[in-house]
């Protein structure tokens, strides 16, 4: 089997050198520049995400099958990317917005635009050097695994959805204002965030099975109804990424390893997706909850005349961008890794108790950027996005080193799936990741660990209880 979305080795090492060259003159860029919102400074950092993004969307990925996919990790990482960073800026410089203008905030930051874009535009670039980093890939190995992971899979859900609704005030959680993913305590947060993690890794295994001609079970139309019934309950909920994490594996995951979907039906579901995602967001702040809220919202976002850069939140990240580069170093130090530290230990039930204190203001970058938007005491949070994220950890350094790292890894994980295509560990953890890291952008960096870390230990405690063999295929 040849790999084959691998860059020959003469266009590898010119777009390695284009990128090195832009990156560092980024970095002096953002060193050097002005305050303000130039469109001298918009206009070059556009067309270099463009030349970025059309270079992706030339190259497909195929996987298995000869199945070409354009719903590949790069892909969808830029355009979630682009939504945040770019298109606000884009309508700027052709006059349909104003970006000094927000409906949910007073102040926005505008001075720091040249820098943020900037800073933005270095981070995607450090990211696509390491997704297009040289990774020798590992010998083809075709793994046959036992499909009774099916059934343990759906188990586990039914019992940690009957836990959630049993446990966390279901009834207030449907009738109560949108809250996010925080339902209560500690120990309800962990049920409803595994209740998630497991109907993203159930929909990745159907996916799996589907590809390899075994949907025809009782089991598999009960696990594909629990995912759809579980879908269904975040639209009322208001909670748009968890689904939309749901919706990406299942619709990358049939593009991918299932049947080719033409670049005309690729355009169409973004298009699609971004009306269902504003639709959410209007029927999540109804007076009442349910999916006739969400049919009401359709019609009204049909006669809505307003701006969408100023009243979609797609702009509060864009905000938060730019108050990182306005409030830090000057008016917060760097935090030189607190928030990663307190990331990654979120792997560990009830660990982070263990390493901040209660009384600790600051336990992740969201706070900080809701406090300084916002002002101490706010209602609401504003939330992250991953370059402001690293940016108030590490600095601009910071930002350069992780994005790259996160690149890399995304790579890694790609050439397993096509090295293991037959794989059910590697095409979920495949479609796990993918998801995640399409809706990165708008989070912090240690957003995907926790779920991708339990992915794999899943996978392991499997094989240590079921002791998988392996086929290997020269």
């Amino acid at each position: 089997m040849s790999i084959n979305n691998t860059l020959s080795v003469k266009e590898g090492n010119w777009t390695s050198g284009w990128m090195l060259l832009t990156l560092v003159s980024l970095f002096i860029g953002f060193l050097f520049v002005p305050k303000g919102a130039s469109a001298f400074v918009i206009w070059p950092c556009l067309i270099v995400f463009y030349i970025c993004f059309i270079g992706a969307i030339r190259s497909s990925l195929v996987v298995t099958k000869g199945i070409s996919s354009y719903l590949k990790l790069d892909v969808l990482f830029m355009l979630f990317y682009y939504v945040i960073f770019y298109m606000p800026y884009q309508a700027y410089v052709l006059g349909a917005t104003d970006i000094s203008r927000s409906v949910f905030v007073l102040y926005t930051f505008v001075g720091a635009t040249n820098q943020s874009i900037i800073l933005s535009t270095l981070a995607l670039v450090s990211f696509l050097m390491g997704y297009k980093s040289d990774i020798a890939p590992t010998p083809v190995v075709q793994e046959r695994t036992s499909y009774r992971y099916m059934l343990l899979v759906s188990v586990c859900l039914c019992l940690l959805m009957f836990l959630l609704f049993l446990f966390t005030g279901a009834t207030q959680m449907l009738s109560g204002s949108y809250s996010g993913s925080d339902v209560g305590t500690t120990t309800e947060n962990g049920i409803y965030f595994l209740v998630n993690h497991c109907v993203i890794f159930l929909m990745a295994v159907l996916i799996f099975l589907h590809a390899e001609n075994k949907p025809n079970s009782v089991l598999w139309f009960f696990g594909f109804f629990l995912c759809v019934m579980w879908s269904l309950l975040l639209l009322v909920l208001g909670d748009r990424n968890s689904f939309f994490i749901i919706a990406l594996v299942a619709g990358a995951g049939y593009a991918t390893f299932v049947r080719h979907i033409p670049l005309w039906g690729f355009v169409l579901g973004i298009f699609l997706g971004l009306g269902l995602y504003n639709v959410i967001e209007v029927s999540r702040n109804m007076d009442e909850r349910g999916l006739g809220a969400v049919i009401t919202a359709v019609m009204e976002s049909e006669s809505d005349e307003g701006s969408y850069f100023e009243e979609s939140s797609f702009t509060n990240t864009t905000v938060t961008s730019r108050a990182a580069i306005h409030i830090t170093p000057d008016e917060y130090d760097y935090f030189y890794g607190k928030f990663k530290f307190i990331g990654i230990m979120g792997i560990i039930p009830y660990s982070r108790s263990l390493f901040v204190s209660k009384s600790d203001p600051y336990t992740s970058s969201a706070e900080v950027l809701t406090e300084a938007v916002l002002g101490a005491g706010a209602s609401w949070s504003l939330g992250s996005n991953v370059v402001s994220d690293i940016f108030l950890d590490f600095g601009v350094v910071g930002v350069i080193i992780l994005m790259y790292g996160a690149g890399f890894f995304g790579r890694y994980v790609e050439l397993k799936v096509v090295c293991h295509s037959h794989s059910l560990k590697w095409v979920v953890i495949y479609l796990v990741v993918l998801s995640l890291y399409a809706e990165m952008p708008r989070y912090s960096l240690d957003f995907p660990v926790r779920n991708i870390a339990w992915t794999f230990l899943l996978f392991w405690v499997y094989s240590k209880f079921f002791r998988l063999k392996l086929k290997v295929t020269k």
